[in-house]
């Protein structure tokens, strides 16, 4: 096989990609997903050049941008909001009640940041905040009735978004990205993100004198 043939030949990844794409979307991506990651060694040899994890990160950050542009344009100014205050107040409207802790763990955000959002909540009387009788050390969050007024007028904007972001793909692809995500935020989840594995040893900041 000359090299311009190797160069122009789909990998065996792509070609069941596309052809799955073809087929009727009753195919599961339970039967998608393992197979093409069982043909990851195949990409790497026949693909030139790779796409690079460190490319594929920075098109992630710049689309979670991108989908949190139009929050900014009216919504958050109206409201007084962070994008951190929206998503605990999305997060505390899926659960009945939850304490600082749980946030985190569910939204991934830093407790720094959890902190900063409850405490901005709930000196705009959106979130309150109440001991719980069978632990005196846990504190429960909820949303009052001002936190479910900017959680309701928010929510057609998050539908609108997400109406217009996939309808460009199918149900199929839809649910295969779904996993995909689940299957990064799983691997992130395994390990501590605040380690050295992923943080190292900042340079030390130049001093001024005085």
């Amino acid at each position: 096989m000359t090299d311009r043939k190797r160069k122009i030949r789909k990998p065996r990844a792509a070609q069941e990609a596309a052809e799955l794409r073809r087929r009727s979307d009753t195919v599961k991506v339970d039967e998608l997903l393992p197979r093409l990651r069982s043909r990851a060694g195949d990409v790497k040899q026949e693909v030139d050049p790779i796409v690079s994890p460190q490319v594929v990160w920075y098109r992630l950050l710049k689309l979670t941008n991108l989908m949190g542009r139009p929050f900014f344009t009216r919504f958050a100014q109206q409201y007084e909001l962070s994008i951190n205050d929206w998503r605990v107040v999305t997060t505390l409207a899926s659960m009945p009640e939850a304490a600082s802790h749980e946030l985190c763990q569910v939204t991934g955000m830093h407790p720094m940041n959890v902190s900063r959002s409850v405490a901005t909540l709930r000196k705009q009387g959106r979130v309150s905040e109440r001991t719980d009788p069978t632990n005196r050390r846990r504190k429960i969050l909820s949303l009052t009735d001002k936190g479910w007024e900017v959680y309701n007028h928010g929510v057609p904007q998050v539908r609108r978004m997400a109406q217009f972001l996939f309808s460009s793909m199918s149900p199929l692809e839809v649910e295969f990205f779904d996993r995909l995500v689940d299957l990064l935020v799983d691997r992130l989840e395994e390990v501590d993100l605040e380690s050295d594995m992923f943080v190292g040893e900042l340079p030390e900041s130049d001093t001024v004198a005085d």
